[in-house]
Parts: structure tokens; C-alpha cells; sequence
């Protein structure tokens, strides 16, 4: 038997041992039982409600305990894959150094063969120069000794008596 039950029974046969039960009366009583029965389901539906609704709070509980211990997951995860990524990184960076330095060893060796073979063509031009230099002094000596060589021929002909006879220089047309 249900609460509603119980106390309907007890307002009824409350109401007939008085004897004055009438239709007026009985209206009312009629009236008070639907009260009472509205206000029993109202509490029973507030019951279900708090029944959901516990109900609910406990699922969302659970939900909230499992999210923190993910978040909790998920954040040393982040922290380890940040650690991971910041070692990797580091690598990266002194490899990239070293392939710099070598690089620039590279280059620094480049340079300097650039500037000894600019040195060595310098000093091939100087001395290809310096032997045309010497050469044109040589044959300016010879040129000159060859000048002396003939202003003292020509002396010691003149001494001689000896007349050289010069050679036509061109067509003579008229005589």
C-alpha cells in the first residue's frame, strides 16, 4: 500500500463515524484527496528529481576524477614530448654549429688559396715583367753597342780612306 493510500482511508472513515456525512462535506473530502494526492506525486516526483539528480552529480563526479587524471597524463606527456623537443633541438643547434665552423674553416681555406694563387700570379707578372725589362735592356744594350760598333767602323773607315758608296734608296727618275 502506498502512503496515499493509507491516509485516504483514515480521513474517510474518520468522516462516516461522525455520521454527518453529507455532499457538502463529501465535496470537500473529495477536494482535500486531490490535494493530498497532488502534493504525494509533487514529493515523489521531487524524489525522482533528486533521485536524477544524485544520480547525475555522481556521474559528473566520476567524469571530473577521469578528465583530472588525463589532464594529468596529457601534462607530463606535454612535459616529456617538450623535453624531448628541446634535446632535439639542442642537437639541431650544435650540428648546425659544427657545419658552420667547417664552413667557415671551408671558406677561410678557400680564401687563402685565392690570395696565395693572386700572390703567385703577382709575382709571375712581376718577374714576366722582369725578364721583358731585362730583355728590352738587353737588346737597348745591344742596340747601343751595335751604334757604338758602327759610329767606330765607320771611324776607322774614315781613317782608312775607305768611302762606302750608298745604296740607292729608291727609284731615281730623273738621272
Amino acid at each position: 500500500m502506498s502512503k496515499e493510500d493509507q491516509i485516504l482511508p483514515t480521513i474517510r472513515d474518520s468522516d462516516a463515524s461522525t455520521g454527518s456525512f453529507n455532499a457538502a462535506q463529501a465535496a470537500l473530502q473529495a477536494e482535500q484527496e486531490a490535494e493530498i494526492r497532488d502534493k504525494v506525486q509533487k514529493i515523489r516526483d521531487m524524489e525522482n528529481k533528486l533521485a536524477a539528480e544524485i544520480e547525475l552529480t555522481a556521474s559528473l563526479e566520476q567524469c571530473v576524477v577521469e578528465l583530472e587524471a588525463e589532464n594529468k597524463k596529457l601534462a607530463t606527456s606535454s612535459k616529456q614530448a617538450i623535453k624531448i623537443a628541446d634535446e632535439r633541438a639542442k642537437k639541431v643547434e650544435e650540428k648546425a654549429k659544427d657545419e658552420l665552423k667547417a664552413i667557415e674553416a671551408q671558406i677561410y681555406q678557400l680564401k687563402r688559396a685565392l690570395d696565395d694563387a693572386r700572390q703567385k700570379q703577382k709575382e709571375e707578372a712581376d718577374r714576366a715583367s722582369s725578364a721583358s725589362m731585362l730583355r728590352i735592356e738587353e737588346e737597348k744594350r745591344k742596340w747601343e753597342q751595335a751604334e757604338r760598333a758602327k759610329a767606330t767602323l765607320a771611324q776607322t773607315e774614315k781613317k782608312m780612306g775607305i768611302v762606302k758608296k750608298k745604296k740607292g734608296g729608291g727609284i731615281n727618275c730623273f738621272g
